[in-house]
């Protein structure tokens, strides 16, 4: 009878841990499953190789991991209204900056933050200044280039805040970022004062959207410095006119517009409306640690653009490789990088060991341009009767 009694109970030992392993093998949500797309949703690095996702649509957010294993979903109650909030991401903090219209007052902008894990409202406030054009995690605070005024559409500043709506830093970089305006001669009415920001190696760095350039402002009791790439990796930002502007305009940015100012682009250039744009230097800047990957506008390769990995302690690239101008660069990690494809799928691109810096950025470049550019067409053969 003992006997009996301890074959049943090793068998139900046996059970559960088959069970248990049978648990152990289901598959969790991946950010790059077949077939998940994400036409609607904005996704964000979370600065320590995962992703951050908000979906217009369902109001949703998600938390994926450096592996790509989602960890958590939100729906937060806070009245974003019908306008697009800009969004940041840093860990499991969302940050939103939305119009005011819970007080009619749709010229001024809040902010809120969004712990994702507990789905929970961390902090909000006043958005402390003008109107937000591009939003950035910063290590402790965020990180804004914002227009003062609205009507002044070339005039932007750059500052720091904290999650109690006060400005903690001011970057004074405009005369910096107008020098390269002018050096290239960009008349366009929007964009070439523009510039993104982002953190590396605990500094704050500026990229300007006219000329492929890193700034770091005056930080830390230190002046302004500028890292430029090397002549043969230089991008630079071009002012399009008529159908030219309005085939990038399609290709490039209206799939990225909310669906209200989709509709609203998609009816005006049915109509024959007339666009001048202006095309950045380069389509996204992410940052991992000490490290700052940007995708240049670059028409030789390929895929007409490139993705430049920088490691901001040494001030020197640590990667060039080759990269398609109609994905966007969403994440990376010290293996990996998240890719946002044409098709709003996600795919993850391996990335080689970002060690040692480039001895010789050009000739890497040159062997990058070897090995996308097309097979040559066979030389004709005359044949004599």
């Amino acid at each position: 009878m003992r006997r009996q009694v301890i074959g049943l109970a090793t068998a139900g030992l046996v059970a559960v841990a088959l069970s248990s392993w049978a648990v152990a093998q289901t598959a969790m949500p991946r950010v790059d499953d077949p077939g998940r797309t994400f036409p609607t949703t904005r996704l964000l690095s979370d600065g320590s190789g995962g992703l951050v996702g908000w979906d217009d649509e369902s109001r949703t957010l998600s938390h994926w991991k450096a592996t790509g294993v989602l960890t958590a979903t939100c729906k937060p109650r806070f009245p974003l209204g019908d306008e697009w909030a800009k969004v940041a991401a840093r860990g499991s903090d969302a940050m939103f900056v939305f119009s005011d219209s819970v007080v009619g007052k749709s010229d001024e902008r809040r902010f809120a933050v969004v712990d994702i894990d507990r789905c929970e409202i961390a902090a909000t406030g006043p958005f402390p200044i003008g109107h937000p054009v591009y939003l950035a995690a910063g290590r402790y605070d965020w990180l804004t280039a914002a227009r003062p005024v609205a009507k002044e559409l070339d005039r932007f500043v750059f500052v720091a805040f904290d999650e109690e709506g006060e400005i903690t830093a001011e970057y004074n970089v405009y005369d910096a970022v107008d020098g390269f305006v002018k050096k290239a001669k960009l008349n366009a009415p929007l964009g070439p004062h523009l510039a993104d920001l982002a953190v590396a190696a605990n500094e704050v760095w500026i990229l300007p959207k006219a000329t492929y350039a890193l700034l770091r402002p005056p930080q830390g009791g230190l002046p302004l410095r500028t890292v430029e790439p090397p002549d043969c990796l230089a991008a630079g930002g071009t002012v399009r006119n008529g159908g030219d502007a309005a085939k990038i305009f399609r290709d490039k940015i209206l799939k990225r517009l909310s669906p209200d100012d989709r509709k609203q682009s998609e009816e005006r250039l049915s109509k024959g409306g007339q666009i001048t744009g202006f095309e950045y230097s380069f389509g996204s800047v992410v940052a991992y640690r000490r490290y700052l990957a940007v995708t240049p506008n670059d028409p030789r390769p390929k895929g007409g653009s490139r993705l430049d990995i920088w490691d901001m302690v040494t001030e020197s690239l640590v990667a060039v490789l080759p990269f398609n101008s109609s994905e966007t660069l969403v994440g990376f990690s010290d293996e990996r990088a998240w890719v946002l494809a044409e098709d709003h799928s996600v795919r993850s691109m391996v990335l080689p060991e970002l060690a040692e810096p480039l001895d010789e950025p050009c000739k890497t470049y040159a062997k990058l341009l070897e090995a996308t550019s097309p097979p040559a067409a066979p030389a004709k053969t005359v044949e004599s009767n």
